[in-house]
């Protein structure tokens, strides 16, 4: 051995003691530059032995490396063993680690009622972060039989109690979940149900108003033409005007051009007619 070899094994705490326990421990092709490596990532004959006792044996030098970094050691599987998760890999442990999953995770589940959790669902759960208080507000909003992949989906669309909650408070109440994350995903809020509701429209369906929408017809759209004495417009009609494009504005310049005001199904005639509001 070199004297700056000595030096660096020195100045990284590698002792003679250290590298015979190492090789003890099974690992006896290990070299001066393995030994550093493994004392600088705080790995250590205890530590080893802790995951050689916890059932992993002839663990390669790279892997005891990484669970020290991942902070996997006898308390965390010890933890595990506790929450029912037995006979994993040391690589599970290291992935369940690093999202989340602890004992005190698994307990918070089984609390909510969540039985025979598994250690890949309890990642999932973690991932998406369902956790007591997102799941106690659901429940309070009056969804309480739900699964566990129930609220994954709805966290995953963003689906919370506060939009339940106000889908509800603007009369769309009793859905399904699959309705609710349908809505979420095409954009509906309590809002734009409101604005309807606003514009006299008070029995309006969630799915009315969505039609409605796709054919571009807003609430807005519908009382600008109240201006010109147009009111108690159906739904079916403001659809129809706004696929012709006949808006309030068109109303207005051919008032403009004419001097008169038509009724809405001329306003149509017009339009399909080739006159436009220039």
């Amino acid at each position: 051995i070199s004297v700056d070899k000595l030096i660096e094994l020195r100045e990284h705490g590698v002792s003679a003691s250290f590298i015979r326990d190492l090789k003890n421990a099974g690992y006896k092709d290990i070299s001066l530059d393995d030994a550093i490596a493994l004392k600088d990532h705080g790995v250590n004959i205890e530590f080893i032995k802790e995951l050689n006792n916890a059932g992993f044996k002839n663990i390669t030098m790279a892997k005891v490396t990484e669970a020290r970094d991942h902070g996997v050691g006898a308390n965390f599987l010890h933890e595990l063993n506790g929450a029912g998760f037995t006979n994993i890999t040391l690589d599970k442990a290291i992935e369940l680690r690093d999202h989340g999953v602890n004992l005190a995770f698994v307990k918070e589940l089984n609390s909510l009622g969540f039985s025979g959790v598994t250690a890949d669902k309890a990642e999932a759960l973690s991932d998406h972060g369902i956790n007591s208080e997102f799941v106690n507000e659901i429940r309070k909003a009056g969804y309480t039989n739900l699964s566990m992949d129930d609220f994954i989906d709805l966290r995953d669309h963003g689906v919370n109690a506060a939009y339940i909650n106000d889908l509800k408070t603007n009369g769309a109440a009793g859905l399904t979940i699959e309705k609710i994350i349908d809505y979420r995903n095409q954009g509906v809020t309590g809002d734009y149900l409101k604005s309807f509701h606003d514009a006299g429209y008070s029995k309006i369906t969630v799915d009315e108003a969505l039609e409605a929408r796709n054919h571009g017809v807003t609430a807005a759209y519908i009382t600008g033409f109240k201006k010109f004495g147009f009111t108690g417009i159906s739904l079916d009609k403001a659809m129809e005007l706004r696929d012709h494009g006949v808006t309030p504005e068109f109303v207005e310049k051919m008032k403009a051009k004419t001097g008169s005001y038509f009724s809405l199904d001329e306003y149509i005639k017009l339009k399909d007619a080739g006159f436009n509001s220039k």
